[in-house]
């Protein structure tokens, strides 16, 4: 049967981790056991997300968070970085409309950040950083790539 240690140093030989002489110990890490989700489209059928959704509804007010509508509303993820450990800074509620138009957005700006990203290592090698204005430099090659005719 294995044994809780209260410890992340406490070793395995069954060291007292009560004993000082050495220095105090480290503080017990208590991790919450999160469940698994193999989509998010399981996630979004959770209590779990239930909760979180509920939270998201009721500091906006029931209202769009765009538009102000009120009606059907959807919680949207500003980014997918938390995904099932979201915070409240990570969750906008929108009207379908507005959710889809967000949608979009996001898409663009993934899409903007890979491609500059892509750009600058071309031109810059693998180890480029950034720098004020390589943005106005990427966007007036995409204009130029833009009035190109194939």
């Amino acid at each position: 049967m294995n044994q809780l240690k209260l410890f992340p140093d406490e070793k395995e030989n069954g060291e007292d981790p009560f004993d000082w002489s050495k220095g105090p110990p480290t503080k017990p890490r208590i991790q919450k056991k999160r469940k698994k989700f193999r989509s998010k489209e399981e996630y979004y059928k959770c209590e779990e997300w239930e909760k979180v959704r509920i939270f998201a509804l009721h500091r906006a007010k029931h209202r769009c968070q765009r538009c102000g509508a009120s009606g059907v509303l959807q919680v949207h993820h500003l980014t997918y970085d938390n995904l099932y450990n979201e915070k409240p800074e990570d969750l906008e509620v929108l009207c379908k409309k507005c959710h889809k138009k967000a949608d979009s957005e996001r898409e663009y700006e993934n899409w903007y950040e890979s491609a500059l990203d892509t750009y600058m290592i071309k031109k810059y090698g693998e180890y480029w950083e950034y720098f004020d204005g390589c943005e106005e430099e990427f966007d007036a090659w995409l204009e130029s790539k833009e009035d190109y005719d194939y």
